[in-house]
């Protein structure tokens, strides 16, 4: 009798975990712009971490393809630069053109938010 409960009480429990699952979808992370942005000033101040980076370049974006477009230039540069020092993911040459794509980044994000007249 004792097993046929535990067993009728896991079934109901996994049933209602495997309800609440397919309810609610699976975890989905997306970068959202403000985040890359962010993410590149840490990086240009020396405070991103490898493991930073690595979510940044391993998540792939297909819902904005101006962000994915970034993603991957900056993934170029990482590719392309001959290393950093002083703990800091790029040298003075890939900073100066991750520099570039957060004042792009800028830009785009202020003439977004920009009211229309």
């Amino acid at each position: 009798m004792t097993f046929l409960l535990t067993l009728l009480f896991t079934f109901l429990l996994v049933s209602i975990a495997l309800l609440v699952f397919w309810k609610l979808g699976p975890p989905v992370y997306r970068l959202e712009r403000r985040n890359v942005i962010r993410l590149l000033e840490m990086v240009l101040d020396g405070s991103a971490t490898d493991a930073d980076w690595d979510v940044f370049t391993g998540v792939p974006i297909h819902y904005d393809p101006e962000l994915a477009d970034v993603q991957r230039r900056c993934i170029a540069i990482a590719e392309g630069d001959q290393g950093a020092s002083k703990g800091r993911l790029f040298s003075s040459q890939g900073c100066e053109e991750i520099a570039a794509i957060v004042a792009e980044l800028k830009a785009a994000e202020a003439l977004k938010q920009k009211p229309d007249k």
